[in-house]
């Protein structure tokens, strides 16, 4: 039995600077890691929609995705998983649905949009996350 989530809302406005690809593919990438690679893997997951954009700078064919904080740490859980040899997309779908999405069940009311935005908020306190 799976558990049901709520819809995630991505219309509201995601606290939190905004950054092209070039950018944010600087700020997940490993040290000795090659941005270009970084990049190309956050593209494919914008394209997939397992990573979520917040608009466009530009327009046109040319026009650069940008991407919040939260987005950028989703981006990275999923690095993580393709490091660790995980490529099935409904795998990778089911964790970012996971950063995005809050339980039905939760009967708490979340102080953020996001279970990752409410990670990155607990971090930015002090608190634990995992």
């Amino acid at each position: 039995m799976t558990e049901e989530t709520q819809e995630p809302l991505f219309m509201h406005d995601e606290p939190g600077p905004r950054w092209t690809v070039a950018k944010a593919a600087h700020r997940i990438a490993e040290p000795a890691e090659e941005v270009a690679r970084v990049a190309t893997q956050l593209r494919s997951f914008a394209q997939r929609h397992l990573v979520q954009t917040r608009g466009q700078k530009g327009g046109g064919r040319t026009a650069h995705n940008l991407f919040a904080p939260a987005d950028l740490a989703t981006a990275a859980v999923l690095r993580t998983l393709t490091h660790l040899g995980i490529a099935d997309n409904a795998v990778l779908e089911a964790a970012s649905g996971a950063c995005y999405s809050w339980r039905l069940s939760d009967d708490w009311k979340p102080e953020a949009s996001h279970p990752i935005t409410a990670a990155l908020n607990g971090l930015a306190k002090g608190q634990w996350w995992q």
